[in-house]
């Protein structure tokens, strides 16, 4: 085989192997997980830039609109922007919430911090699906709600498993000056799914519940949330509706 014929066969080599190589990349740079943790990343880097109105919020929200991201700044973006169908990102800065007094958000009653300041909480998103909020209870149409229900927290190394539920998840026990930004990818169900109830069915958002001691170092599983989470505390509610 003659020099020439070996250069041209070296040269197509290189050029095979440069498709895969670009073909790999572009792959891995538009694989929807890479994308997701991208857009979180970018959405958590506004929780530090003031609002429209020169506040530093808890909370970002954003608009994910053909894998680019939208910061939804206003109160009124945040309904009238998000619509069935829609994919949001909830980004909070639970660290900055957690280091400072903490509260029941629904009776103001303040709240003590674990005595050994290690802590565990659940992160319940929304839209949510009850029986008792259904225009007329089925319990095919409440199962078809959650299946079409697309929805997941970030960093998921902190969260337990075998904690997840229809609608929330629960971390593992660590000290609290450990937590950092946490955030919600929330894909929202269909119109069809969401007229199937009332309320809480057509709103988007996030609530984060703290775990009574008796109960943080234990691997809680679904149902054990579901028993006991009359005596779980809620530090922290952001919830909107959603256009429809």
């Amino acid at each position: 085989m003659s020099y020439k014929t070996n250069k041209v066969i070296f040269f197509i080599s290189l050029g095979l192997m440069s498709l895969i190589i670009s073909w790999g990349i572009w792959q891995y740079y538009h694989n929807p997980e890479y994308v997701s943790k991208r857009l979180i990343t970018q959405c958590e880097a506004n929780l530090d830039i003031p609002d429209v109105l020169g506040h530093l919020s808890p909370q970002r929200v954003c608009k994910i609109e053909n894998n680019s991201l939208k910061i939804l700044g206003s109160e009124e973006e945040m309904s009238s922007e998000v619509h069935p169908g829609d994919t949001v990102i909830i980004s909070v800065n639970l660290k900055k919430i957690l280091n400072g007094q903490l509260y029941d958000v629904y009776t103001g009653q303040t709240l003590a911090n674990p005595q050994d300041n290690i802590g565990a909480f659940c992160f319940i998103v929304y839209p949510v699906l009850m029986e008792k909020n259904m225009v007329k209870q089925n319990q095919t149409d409440l199962n078809d709600f959650y299946t079409d229900y697309s929805w997941s927290i970030y960093p998921n190394t902190i969260l337990n498993p075998v904690s997840k539920g229809d609608n929330f998840i629960c971390t593992k026990p660590y000290p609290l000056n450990s937590y950092k930004n946490i955030s919600a990818l929330i894909t929202i169900p269909s119109a069809v799914n969401l007229n199937l109830g009332y309320g809480e069915t057509k709103s988007y958002g996030l609530k984060i519940v703290m775990i009574p001691d008796q109960f943080k170092n234990l691997q809680l599983k679904d149902t054990d949330v579901s028993d006991n989470y009359s005596d779980f505390d809620p530090v922290y509610l952001f919830i909107k509706f959603i256009t429809m």
